[in-house]
């Protein structure tokens, strides 16, 4: 079984940003970093993390050809339309700036679809996309991640 404690402990105690959080934080013992043991200091990127919202993005009207492929994978997102793995890598990227654009009730009515888009990616694509775009999925990963349990974190701290 997988330790949530250990995991925040590498997140706290490591440069490694975006990667998801209050998932975890909800499946540790005590709810709180500041009470977790072995523990250096809590990092101010992790104190952040928790006390605002970083990943929402606002979907802008450039114009642009970027902004007319995020557009087209929201709206694909909010029909639930079947988007594969199988996207071209700057697909990958619009598709996962595009579910950050997308409302935070409606990420949680449809809460499966998107875990099961972000972790089709992760597990076909992660290791094959080009290190910017990576970036971008685990943005959309922790976005997910913050909508579906950080108020429940808060909630029990």
């Amino acid at each position: 079984m997988f330790d949530s404690t250990e995991y925040i402990k590498f997140i706290i105690n490591s440069q490694a940003r975006n990667l998801p959080l209050f998932y975890f934080l909800i499946n540790t013992h005590g709810f709180s970093i500041e009470n977790m043991n072995g523990l250096r200091s809590t990092k101010d990127h992790v104190k952040r993390r928790i006390e605002q919202s970083i990943y929402r993005e606002e979907l802008k009207d450039t114009g642009s050809w970027a902004f007319q492929k995020k557009k087209e994978f929201r709206d694909s997102f909010l029909k639930l339309k079947e988007i594969g793995a199988d996207l071209s890598d700057d697909d990958i990227k619009y598709a996962s700036i595009a579910i950050r654009t997308i409302d935070e009730s409606f990420i949680k009515d449809n809460q499966n679809y998107f875990m099961s888009w972000l972790r089709n990616v992760f597990d076909n694509r992660y290791q094959s996309i080009g290190k910017n775009i990576t970036a971008d999925v685990k943005k959309a990963i922790c976005y997910v991640d913050e909508v579906l349990f950080k108020q429940e974190y808060l909630n029990k701290k």
